[in-house]
C-alpha cells in the first residue's frame, strides 16, 4: 500500500497532504518547537528559532517536489541547488513569522478542527473512509508521529485564519471600481501588419566567412562533455531494515520508553481569562494587580464565566465564557500541563505568567490517558524499533565506511565486503547530468573532484537525503573535446540565418510602416496583408491574428496629433517577429453602459487580485519589522 503511495506522490507527501487538506495559505517546512542549543540554528525570527535539521528536512521536500515535476529534466547545479537552500530558509523564516504574529493575535485552532481536515485528506481513506491504520502507516513511513503531524496541520490551519483576516481587509472604493472598469474597457481601432522572420529565413544566404568567423567566437559553445563511468557502493538506511530483528526484550524496553506514545492522549477542558499586559515593567504590574483582584473575586464566589466575558483580553474564548474547549498537552505550554495534572475539576489556579501577560485558568472536566495493552502494539513496535535501529546502524556503518574508504582508497572491495554492501555502477556522467545515482548534483560533484578524477582514489562518504551516503570511484574518464567546424556547421547556419531574418523583418517593419502612415488605407504594403481595421479593448483581449502582446502596446500609445490620421509604430515581438501597428484615438466607454452587474462582477474579480496583494503587503511588512538573524556559519555547514 504505501509503495503504491509513494509512486503517485514521492517523498514530498506530507507536504502535499497538507495543501490538500484546504489550506489557503500554506508554505513548506514545519515550524517544530524552538531549539535553546545555542548555535544550533541557521536563522531566528522574532526570537523563534529554525533549526539546519528543520531546514534540511523542508529543503528536502522542496527538492523532492521540484524533481517529481520535472523528472529527467532536472539536473540542478551547485549553484542552483544553493538557490533552492537560500529560498526554502527564506520560506521559514516568513512561516516563523506569520506563526508568531497569528499566535499575538490570539488565534487558535481547535483539535476538532485539526482532526476534522487530517481525516478529510484522501490519503488516509479507505473505501471513502477515514483508515487510522493507513494515516499512522504513513507517518511511520516518513518518521513522523502522529501528534507532530497534527501539529504542522494545526500551524497550516492557523496560517490560513490569519490569511482569511488579513485578504478581508481589502477594500474597493466604488468609484474605484467603476474607474478601473471603465479603464479596462476603453477601445481604439487598429489596423496591423505581421511579418514573420521565419518566412525570410535564407540559409543559402550565409557565407563560408560569416560560419567561419562565428565558429572562431563561439567554440567553447560546442563541446563534448567529459564523461566519467563510475563504481560505487550506497548505504541506505531503509535497506538496512531487512537486518534488524528486535527481541521480546528488545520490545519491551522500548514499549517502557515509549509509554506516551501507546497511551492515549489526556485531555483537559479548561476556560481561561487573560489579562494582557501592557508595554514595560509597568504594564506587567498593572496586568499583574488586574488579575489578582479577579482571583479575589473568585474566590468570594463570583462566576467564572461572567468574569471571563467582562474582563478577558482573549475575545475568541471570552465570548464563550472562557471556554477553550478540549486541549491536549501539544496544544498547551509545557508549565500549564504541569498545572492541569494537579488540579482537581473545577478548580481555579492563577494567576499564571504567559508570554501575553497573566492567566486565570478553570478546569472544567478531565479525561486521564490510558495504556494500550503490548499485544495491540507488538506490529507498530517491531516497525519502530526497525526504523530507530537502522538509523542507529546507519551512523554506526557510516563511520566504518569513511575509514573503509580512507584505508583502502584504490578499491572498494575491501568496503563492500566489510559492510555487506554491493558494488553498483552507472555510466555517461558529466559534470551537468547523469541517471541513477548521479542525477545528485552532490554526486556528480564528488566524481570530478581532482582527487576521485585526476587521482584515482574513492571519494569520502557522500550523504544524501532520506540517510543515505556512497562512496564512489572513476573506473573510466573520457575527457571533453571540442566539435569540429563540420558537425556544428549546420547549427551556425541556423542560428545566422534566423538572425538575418529577424533583422530583416525589423528593416521590413519600418518600410512597411513609413508607407501606412501616409496611406493607411491600403489592403497590402509590400505584399504584406493589412489586418483590420478591428476595435480592440483591454478586457477583451486579442483576436485572431493579433499577438497578445501588442494589446497593451496599442493602448500606450498616444492618440493620434491629426483626425484620420493614425499613431503608427513598430513592435519587435518576443519570437523574432516584427509588426507595425497603426491605433487611432482612445475611445472611453459611456457610463450609462456600465451596468450594476457588470460593476458587482467585475468587484469581485479585482477584489481577488487585491486581496492577495494585501497578504503580499503585510508579509512584506513583518519581514521589514522583524527582527531576523541568520547564522552564517550554520547555515553554510548545512549546505
Amino acid at each position: 500500500m504505501l509503495d503504491s503511495l509513494r509512486d503517485r506522490a514521492g517523498k514530498w507527501l506530507l507536504w502535499v497532504i497538507l495543501i490538500v487538506v484546504g489550506v489557503p495559505f500554506v508554505f513548506w517546512g514545519v515550524q517544530n518547537s524552538p531549539s535553546f542549543l545555542g548555535g544550533n540554528y541557521v536563522a531566528r525570527a522574532d526570537g523563534i528559532s529554525i533549526g539546519s535539521q528543520e531546514l534540511e528536512r523542508a529543503f528536502e521536500s522542496r527538492y523532492a517536489r521540484i524533481s517529481t515535476l520535472f523528472g529527467a529534466k532536472f539536473q540542478p547545479t551547485p549553484a542552483e541547488l544553493a538557490t533552492i537552500r537560500r529560498e526554502t530558509l527564506e520560506t521559514l523564516i516568513q512561516r516563523t513569522l506569520l506563526l508568531a504574529r497569528a499566535r499575538r493575535d490570539g488565534l487558535h485552532v481547535t483539535r476538532a478542527e485539526t482532526i476534522h481536515a487530517i481525516r478529510a485528506v484522501s490519503a488516509f481513506r479507505e473505501g471513502g473512509h477515514f483508515s487510522p491504520a493507513l494515516y499512522e502507516e504513513v507517518l511511520n513511513e516518513e518518521n513522523l508521529t502522529p501528534a507532530a503531524f497534527e501539529s504542522e496541520v494545526r500551524e497550516s490551519l492557523l496560517l490560513g485564519q490569519l490569511q482569511a483576516g488579513i485578504e478581508s481587509t481589502a477594500f474597493l472604493p466604488p468609484g474605484s471600481v467603476r474607474g478601473r472598469y471603465r479603464l479596462l474597457h476603453e477601445s481604439r481601432p487598429v489596423r496591423w501588419v505581421l511579418i514573420a522572420s521565419r518566412r525570410l529565413v535564407n540559409p543559402r544566404a550565409i557565407s563560408n566567412a560569416a560560419i567561419e568567423k562565428a565558429y572562431a567566437e563561439q567554440s567553447f559553445r560546442f563541446v563534448n562533455p567529459g564523461t566519467v563511468s563510475l563504481s560505487y557502493v550506497l548505504l541506505d538506511a531503509h535497506a538496512l531494515r531487512n537486518r534488524i530483528h528486535p527481541s521480546l526484550r528488545d520490545l519491551l524496553t522500548l514499549y517502557a520508553e515509549e509509554e506516551s506514545k501507546f497511551t492515549s492522549t489526556p485531555r483537559w477542558k479548561v476556560a481561561q481569562i487573560l489579562i494582557a499586559s501592557g508595554s514595560g515593567k509597568q504594564g506587567l504590574e498593572q496586568a499583574r494587580k488586574r488579575a489578582q483582584e479577579l482571583v479575589t473575586q473568585l474566590a468570594r464566589g463570583a462566576h467564572f464565566s461572567a468574569l471571563a466575558r467582562k474582563d478577558s483580553s482573549d475575545a475568541a474564548s471570552a465570548a464563550h465564557g472562557g471556554d477553550l474547549g478540549w486541549l491536549t498537552p501539544k496544544e498547551i505550554p509545557a508549565a500549564l500541563v504541569g498545572v492541569l495534572k494537579r488540579m482537581k475539576v473545577g478548580a481555579i489556579r492563577g494567576p499564571l505568567v504567559t508570554p501575553f501577560g497573566y492567566q486565570i485558568v478553570k478546569l472544567l472536566a478531565a479525561h486521564p490517558g490510558t495504556r494500550l495493552p503490548f499485544k495491540s502494539v507488538r506490529a507498530k513496535l517491531v516497525q519502530q524499533y526497525r526504523i530507530q535501529a537502522s538509523i542507529r546502524l546507519y551512523h554506526h556503518l557510516l563511520r566504518q565506511m569513511a575509514n573503509l574508504a580512507f584505508e583502502q582508497d584504490t578499491t572498494l572491495k575491501p568496503l563492500s565486503k566489510s559492510l555487506g554492501l554491493v558494488i553498483k555502477q552507472v555510466g555517461g556522467v558529466s559534470r551537468a547530468s547523469g541517471s541513477g545515482i548521479a542525477t545528485m548534483a552532490k554526486v556528480r560533484e564528488a566524481a570530478f573532484a581532482p582527487t576521485v578524477l585526476a587521482g584515482g582514489l574513492n571519494s569520502k562518504p557522500i550523504r544524501l537525503p532520506g540517510h543515505r551516503a556512497v562512496v564512489l570511484r572513476v573506473l573510466k574518464h573520457v575527457p571533453a573535446i571540442a566539435k569540429p567546424l563540420a558537425d556544428v556547421r549546420s547549427i551556425l547556419v541556423r542560428e545566422l540565418a534566423q538572425a538575418a531574418a529577424r533583422m530583416k523583418a525589423r528593416t521590413l517593419a519600418r518600410r512597411i510602416a513609413n508607407r501606412l502612415g501616409k496611406d493607411p488605407g491600403q489592403s497590402r504594403v509590400l505584399g504584406f496583408r493589412v489586418w483590420g481595421p478591428r476595435v480592440l479593448t483591454l478586457a477583451g483581449g486579442a483576436p485572431r491574428h493579433f499577438p497578445p502582446a501588442l494589446v497593451r502596446d496599442l493602448f500606450a500609445l498616444p492618440n493620434p496629433s491629426r483626425p484620420g490620421v493614425p499613431v503608427v509604430h513598430v513592435v519587435r515581438l518576443p519570437d523574432g517577429d516584427a509588426a507595425v501597428i497603426a491605433a487611432g484615438p482612445i475611445q472611453t466607454l459611456p457610463v450609462s453602459r456600465v451596468t450594476p452587474k457588470m460593476l458587482a462582477n467585475w468587484e469581485h474579480s479585482v477584489q481577488n487580485g487585491d486581496a492577495k496583494l494585501e497578504m503580499q503587503l503585510f508579509l512584506n511588512e513583518l519581514e521589514r519589522t522583524g527582527k531576523i538573524r541568520i547564522n552564517q556559519k550554520a547555515l553554510a555547514s548545512a549546505s
